[in-house]
């Protein structure tokens, strides 16, 4: 036993498997992987896995579950996820939070984020603390008030410290290096965001073990996890069809060459032969609903492919997001699932290059084996930076150097080993977008800074000079925004920017639906969207925008009708396509490349005035050829293929109050910047003079009007909007380059045929629930895949309407009723399947008010599509094919659809009030709460 040299061990804990690596001082290694839970072989993973190291090395048995002799033992580097587990059960330190008073609720109310947009039953992550003490002072402007004299308090009790400890899921993880590790300052974990430097690591749920299923018409894969027990279907424990599965089932995985860990003694291979039947079984199910039958190998095909997309999105973001071009970059793979996807991920993404560690299925334990032992710390510091503040910032680098050095020094790490990196936290002034600089030898903070956010100053760019973006060239009047790839040239009196070269796509004659790239460009379509809300929230001024994150942005048809929106705010789903329409039909054939309308008015497709809305029509070059007497000649012209628009909250817009949500309007007038339509940006040129003039017109409005105490403000986050929608432009036109516009449009409307889909299975559902005689089939062809399939026999006589009914009431007793009518559409012919759609029918309700509670019939549909939507509770693509089987009916002249002139800010409680109806209706939910009207402090209506 003494000849044998002390052993190192690092285990990294996942969702799935706990990975061992083990190395003595002789050069010897022990690999191994064992399941992350596995209650009925071991009660701890990494406790195990040292007990079967030290079998390995000593040759001896080693009994589970009794002490291990730990004098072999050189070090134990373990990854997990305590901590986070401690953060995610709230088990971690009692401790007390003390805040000013009135302020007792502020870390329980947060920002404008919810857990799960359209979860019924929220459960939002309790506070961290467990007591709050409210302290009677204020923080003004001047100075730091405090009444009655603070009281010491010593935070040094020992009975503070308590432990925690959990296990995660499966999923997949992200990050980019170049040269230097990339550090995030700010991340959200369960509701919490920590203020902390950590590695820009981005997590999306899909991985070996996410779940598979076919859902309206759609693969789907995750977000759940069968994570270690019960584990994939594969892992003999009764487990469900996941990712590893489908590679097990194509032939990507030997089942010899799996460690012999599974079921119920941990001592079996892979089951491939459950894993078969179990896609047959799918395959079956898939094939119910579909013309042209899918084989079980294609099934699972597709689902890796889906998979794959996944995955795909935060690489995108994480890349050409922040402006770097993704070709440019090689993949790294590793994990035990990452061989199976990478060259199919970096096929989809353009990457020339893949790199696979000899140990990439246990490199996170590897790498902890390696890693330096780091300590990191970091002080708040607020200059103007200058030669004079910048030897403040280097004398605080000295002292932070001297602080992390005898902290490493105390964990036994050689004072002449130690080696310093700082950074600087820079923005510009006015921005709230900071950049963290590494201290560049030179001390030159300003130059690293200039060259980091590539921002030109256009007088002072010499002629012939060059530059390659991304980067802003601005001066006094406008703002240049040169895209990832595109090369400018610098001439005496003007510049050229020359955008890259792209190979045409070939012409696209196939008319078919595939269901496999069906949900491949629902996802990409989802994926741009949220592109754009993260353009927005990064490039905005008002806390509104950025920090209460109340806007929304989306995609449109050519002819205004909703594809894709960002899980964002209820009120906006539904909503902006109207705004949408109402521009396209004013503006048609009249809007060329370069183009940015601003519409907010109610009659126009507007909720209340503060909801600026920017639209942007998407266009694609397309040749046709034109012939005079005695010559034919092509001509490029530009094809409207997309609208993309991006709706914020705008502070201030004037109006008869110090806000735009004024408690006493009676008019619109009063409310505020009102805007049927209004070209903000005509051949890319910015109308910034004009845009400021709109809302300086808002003191002619009448008596008592102000303009907006926020005109830069409100400047700066249009121009944020505009960025929003040029982020969706670029992604969109990439994407028809990439596929064709024929085919790329084929799918936009498929996709709102499969909306439309779960929207009338849910009728069909309610009905037969709710009294239709009608024995219905589980599901009914999607019309984007097949119309033609009939039955094994005619279906019997349709059954009669079922009516569903509601009334709620405002505060002054004003009524909303509503009548939901679910019955079957008309069927062409005897053989048809039937189809279900509905009326939502609000006549009785009562009269518009001299008051601001009117509602907008905008905000109506937003709340039938919102509530329709949670009432499914699947993931499905929120788009115009949600309300196609549906009729809504408001009569004129109600709180629902008032005349021409009523103030309507007050319909943020009138949102809340409709959707409460049609919840009650369906007997889904009971009333809720209401906006916090006085100071709009919760928003999110």
């Amino acid at each position: 036993m003494a000849s044998i040299p002390p052993v190192s061990i690092t285990i990294d804990r996942g969702g799935t498997f706990c990975d061992v690596w083990a190395h003595t001082a002789d050069g010897k290694e022990t690999i191994f992987k064992l399941l992350s839970v596995d209650p009925a072989s071991y009660p701890d993973a990494p406790t195990e896995g040292i007990r079967r190291v030290l079998e390995q090395i000593t040759g001896q048995s080693i009994p589970k579950g009794q002490p291990i002799d730990g004098s072999l033992i050189e070090s134990v580097r373990v990854g997990t996820t305590v901590a986070t587990n401690a953060l995610l059960e709230r088990k971690g330190e009692r401790f007390a939070l003390l805040t000013t008073e009135g302020f007792r609720d502020i870390c329980r109310i947060g920002d404008q984020t919810r857990p799960d947009l359209f979860d019924l039953n929220i459960r939002k992550p309790g506070v961290l603390y467990s007591q709050v003490i409210e302290v009677a002072e204020r923080v003004t402007v001047e100075d730091y008030v405090l009444n009655p004299h603070p009281a010491e308090i010593d935070l040094s009790d020992p009975d503070l410290v308590k432990t925690a400890s959990g296990e995660g899921g499966t999923s997949t993880d992200i990050s980019r290096f170049d040269k230097v590790f990339e550090h995030v300052f700010d991340t959200t974990i369960s509701g919490t965001t920590i203020t902390s430097p950590m590695l820009d690591v981005k997590t999306v749920a899909a991985g070996g073990g996410s779940i598979l299923s076919w859902r309206n018409g759609l693969f789907v894969v995750g977000p759940e996890s069968a994570g270690a027990h019960p584990g994939p279907a594969s892992y003999r424990k009764g487990g469900p069809l996941t990712i590893t599965d489908a590679n097990l089932f194509l032939g990507r995985l030997v089942p010899e060459k799996f460690p012999s860990i599974f079921g119920p003694h941990a001592n079996e291979p892979l089951d491939v032969d459950v894993v078969k039947q179990k896609f047959h079984e799918l395959t079956d199910e898939i094939n119910d609903t579909l013309e042209n039958k899918l084989t079980a190998e294609e099934v699972a095909s597709g689902f890796l492919a889906m998979a794959n997309e996944t995955m795909s999105r935060p690489i995108r973001n994480i890349t050409e997001a922040r402006g770097f071009a993704i070709n440019k970059h090689n993949l790294a793979s590793f994990g035990g699932a990452g061989g199976q996807h990478a060259c199919a991920i970096a096929q989809i993404l353009g990457m020339p290059r893949i790199i696979i560690h000899k140990y990439s299925s246990i490199l996170s334990a590897y790498g902890i084996g390696l890693a330096d032992i780091v300590s990191e710390t970091a002080v708040p510091a607020a200059y103007a930076f200058s030669e004079k503040t910048l030897d403040t910032v280097l004398a605080r680098f000295e002292e932070l150097k001297a602080q992390t050095r005898a902290e490493l020094v105390a964990q036994g790490v050689q004072d002449g080993l130690v080696e310093h990196q700082c950074y600087l936290s820079m923005r510009y002034e006015g921005s709230d977008t900071n950049l963290s600089i590494l201290q560049p030898q030179d001390n030159d903070f300003r130059t690293a800074f200039v060259e980091t956010h590539r921002l030109y100053e256009l007088a002072g760019l010499p002629p012939k000079s060059a530059f390659t973006g991304p980067a802003l060239v601005i001066d006094n009047t406008q703002t240049i925004l040169v895209e990832t790839g595109c090369k400018v040239s610098v001439l005496n009196s003007h510049i050229i920017i020359d955008l890259p070269s792209k190979e045409a796509t070939s012409s696209d004659s196939d008319t078919s639906i595939n269901p496999v790239e069906l949900s491949t460009f629902a996802s990409r379509f989802m994926s741009i969207a949220e592109q754009m809300g993260n353009t927005l929230q990064r490039t905005s001024i008002s806390t509104s925008i950025k920090e209460r994150l109340d806007f929304s942005c989306a995609l449109f048809t050519p002819d205004g009708k909703l594809v894709a929106n960002a899980p964002h705010i209820p009120v906006h789903l539904g909503s902006m396509q109207f705004a949408i329409q109402h521009q396209h039909a004013l503006w048609a054939g009249k809007l060329q490349p370069g183009d940015v309308l601003l519409t907010n008015h109610p009659e126009c497709g507007g909720t209340h005035l503060p909801d600026l809305t920017v639209v942007t029509p998407v266009f694609a070059p397309t040749t046709t050829t034109s012939s005079s007497p005695g010559q034919e000649e092509a001509q490029d012209q530009q094809q409207l293929i997309f609208y993309v628009a991006s709706r914020g909250h705008h502070t201030d817009i004037g109006g008869i109050g110090i806000t735009s949500m004024v408690p006493d309007s009676k008019f619109l007038w009063q409310e505020g910047l009102s805007v049927r339509s209004m070209r903000i940006v005509h051949g890319g040129v910015f109308d910034e003079a004009g845009v400021r003039q709109a809302f300086a017109d808002v003191v002619d409005y009448g008596p008592g009007c102000s303009a907006t105490r926020r005109l830069d403000d409100n400047v700066s986050d249009l121009k944020a909007q505009i960025a929003a929608n040029q982020r969706g432009i670029v992604l969109l036109q990439a994407m028809c380059r990439e596929a064709g516009v024929p085919r790329v449009q084929r799918y936009m409307y498929g996709i709102q045929a499969t909306a439309e889909l779960a929207v009338r299975e849910l009728f069909r559902r309610i009905a037969e629930e709710r009294g239709a005689k009608e024995s219905l089939s589980p599901s009914s062809p999607s019309p984007s895949h097949s119309s033609s399939s009939a039955p094994s026999s005619p279906p019997a006589a349709p059954a009669a309407p079922v009516v569903l009914r509601a009334t709620d009431y405002y505060d002054d007793g004003t009524p909303i009723t509503l009548a939901i009518t679910i019955a079957p559409d008309p069927s062409p012919t005897p053989s048809t399947p039937l189809q279900y759609s509905a009326t939502f029918d609000f006549t009785g309700t009562g009269p518009q008010t001299l008051g601001n509670m009117n509602c907008p019939p905008s905000i109506t549909h937003s709340a039938v599509i919102y509530a329709l939507r949670c009432l499914i509770n699947l993931s499905i693509p929120l788009n115009q094919g949600c309300l196609a089987p549906v009729r809504i009916v408001l009569p004129r002249g109600t709180i629902l659809n008032p005349t021409a002139g009523v103030a309507v800010c007050g319909s943020t409680i009138a949102s809340q009030r409709v959707t409460d109806v049609i919840l009650r209706a369906f007997g889904a939910a009971a009333g809720s709460a209401c906006d916090e009207y006085e100071d709009d402090g919760c928003g999110g209506y």
